[in-house]
């Protein structure tokens, strides 16, 4: 009785060696090939990440190079800025310079025309050596006074010194004279103007600060 249990609980498996192995090789062929899709899978995404990452380094690094070339073309309008305030403060210190020697001729024409009395008419005007002004003229007077008052009128004046009477002759009713003195010189040079001043002092200050 025990012996018909016996082989009643055991199990005859009727398939084949050949049929077990080859359902084995299938098994192992479908892991493995799980796992060469999930190694694909996992390849492509890393490929993908770093043609992402590549995408982004270079955008961040022409971002970079704008920026590079926007401050060097600032830093070079600054240089052309700096070079034209230069060239600005120069012209404006030899305008300075030009304006301060530049002598007003009308100023001493006006001063002489206020210090000549109604009855001396003049004839010429020279200026030689600079300073040296020599005055012709004549006088509607019969006397030396108005060569005498026209001597002291001048003296009057801080645009002439060292007066002298070269010459006087005439007759009753002409006097012709000739009369030298020395001329300030730098009482009719054109002040400067103060806005020219200002801009090349501001120039100058500039250009120290480079």
């Amino acid at each position: 009785m025990n012996n018909m249990n016996t082989a009643n609980n055991q199990t005859i498996d009727f398939i084949p060696d050949e049929v077990l192995h080859a359902r084995h090789e299938k098994a192992q062929y479908s892991e493995i090939l799980k796992v060469g899709i999930a190694f694909l899978i996992i390849t492509i995404l890393l490929a993908v990440g770093l043609y992402v990452y590549k995408l982004m380094l270079k955008k961040d690094l022409d971002a970079v190079k704008d920026e590079i070339s926007t401050q060097t073309r600032e830093i070079d309008s600054m240089k052309n800025v700096a070079e034209s305030g230069y060239t600005l403060g120069v012209r404006l210190k030899t305008l300075e310079e030009i304006l301060d020697n530049r002598i007003v001729y009308s100023k001493l024409m006006n001063e002489i025309r206020d210090k000549t009395p109604a009855s001396i008419m003049l004839g010429s005007i020279s200026l030689s050596e600079s300073t040296k002004l020599v005055l012709d003229g004549s006088a509607d007077s019969a006397d030396y006074t108005p060569i005498a008052d026209f001597k002291n009128k001048l003296a009057s004046s801080d645009l002439f010194s060292d007066i002298k009477v070269l010459n006087a002759s005439g007759d009753s009713k002409t006097i012709t004279f000739s009369v030298s003195t020395s001329l300030d010189i730098e009482k009719l040079k054109e002040p400067t103007s103060p806005d020219v001043s200002e801009v090349s002092a501001e120039s100058s200050s500039e250009n120290s600060l480079k």
